[in-house]
C-alpha cells in the first residue's frame, strides 16, 4: 500500500483549536472545493482571518448565511463558540487529557460527534493512535486492501486496526490515501 502514496503524509499540531474545529464543522458532508470556498468566506469575516469565539457569537445570522454557512452549521458554530467562551472546552488542558477525555468533552458540543472529534485528534492534535472506525472510507479501504468479502462493521474495523496500535492514525492515513481520498492540508 505504501508504494501507492503520492506524497509524504504528516501530522500537524495546531494551536488555534477554535479555528480548527470550525473548519471541521464547515467541511462536514461537503465536497472539498465547496467547503474550502465557504470556509474562506467564513474566515474573511474576521480580522486577519483569525476567527475567535467572542467575535463569532455576536455575528448576525445573515452575515454567516451570506458566507454560505448553512442554518444547521451556524447553530453548530455558535454552540462551539459558546463552549469556548464559557470554558466548557478548555484547549489549554488538551495536553493533559486522554484521547477519550477529549472526545467526551468535544462531543458535548452540538454538531461534534465521535468522528469529528477523532478527525480533530488526528489532524489538529497530531495524535498517532486514532482510528475512526465509523468512517465508511476506512472500512471500504480495509475491505479492498485486505480482500475482505464483506464491508467490515465499525466494530470489526476497530478490532482489525488494534494490531496497528500505537500508530493507527498512520494506518488510517495510508488506507484513505489508497482510496485517493484528499486529506486536509
Amino acid at each position: 500500500m505504501i508504494d501507492h502514496l503520492d506524497e509524504e503524509l504528516s501530522l500537524r499540531h495546531s494551536e488555534n483549536y477554535f479555528h480548527d474545529l470550525a473548519e471541521i464543522i464547515i467541511f462536514q458532508q461537503l465536497s472539498g472545493k465547496a467547503a474550502r470556498t465557504i470556509f474562506n468566506r467564513f474566515l474573511a469575516l474576521f480580522l486577519e482571518k483569525k476567527p475567535i469565539p467572542e467575535l463569532l457569537l455576536p455575528l448576525d445570522e445573515n452575515v454567516l448565511s451570506a458566507a454560505g454557512v448553512s442554518r444547521q452549521k451556524r447553530r453548530y458554530l455558535k454552540s462551539l463558540a459558546e463552549n469556548f467562551v464559557d470554558k466548557t472546552i478548555q484547549p489549554e488542558l488538551f495536553n493533559e487529557m486522554s484521547d477519550k477525555e477529549i472526545i467526551d468533552k468535544l462531543t458535548q458540543v452540538k454538531g461534534i460527534g465521535k468522528w469529528t472529534a477523532e478527525i480533530f485528534l488526528m489532524f489538529n492534535l497530531g495524535q498517532e493512535d486514532v482510528f475512526p472506525s465509523d468512517d465508511l472510507g476506512l472500512r471500504k479501504a480495509l475491505q479492498q486492501n485486505f480482500s475482505l468479502l464483506e464491508l467490515p462493521s465499525a466494530k470489526e474495523a476497530a478490532l482489525f486496526a488494534e494490531k496497528w496500535s500505537p500508530y493507527r492514525t498512520i494506518a488510517a492515513l495510508l488506507l484513505w490515501r489508497s482510496l485517493r481520498i484528499e486529506l486536509p492540508d
